[in-house]
């Protein structure tokens, strides 16, 4: 139970973290042309947003005391363009989708079915995400 503590702790920074570059890229782009892009953006930040809703109240329900979560300090990303911004986004969704992997085997060995299906589905729509962010930067290299 203590590598799920941890992981849970590690996934809802990081998805707080996301949530915040996604939102502020959004702003910084607002004069962008492609609203296209803009609009992933924003779409990114609310599902970024409802794991994280989710994985606080996985967090309650596992009785897990929410003054154990680590540092929540928020790293805002920098970037020069919209194509840096993505690439950096879609590192940092990887690193995500690796740790929810980590973070359902943890559940599974723990015998948290019920947390293993909840991480699962958030793992599902993560990898959904990130394919759409890296659609995204091919058709910014095609231009």
């Amino acid at each position: 139970m203590k590598d799920v503590k941890w992981l849970l702790s590690e996934v809802i920074r990081r998805e707080l973290t996301l949530f915040y570059n996604y939102i502020v890229q959004s702003i910084k782009l607002k004069g962008l042309k492609d609203g296209g892009v803009r609009v992933l953006l924003r779409k990114c930040a609310s599902i970024d947003l409802k794991h994280f809703s989710i994985l606080l109240e996985r967090a309650d329900f596992l009785d897990f005391d929410l003054g154990e979560l680590r540092d929540l300090t928020i790293q805002l990303s920098e970037f020069k363009d919209v194509r840096e911004a993505l690439v950096k986004d879609l590192e940092e969704e990887e690193r995500l989708i690796h740790l929810y992997r980590r973070l359902c085997n943890a559940a599974l060995r723990s015998s948290e079915f019920g947390s293993f299906w909840v991480f699962s589905k958030i793992l599902s729509e993560e990898e959904e995400k990130s394919n759409k962010i890296s659609n995204v930067i091919d058709s910014l290299e095609d231009v």
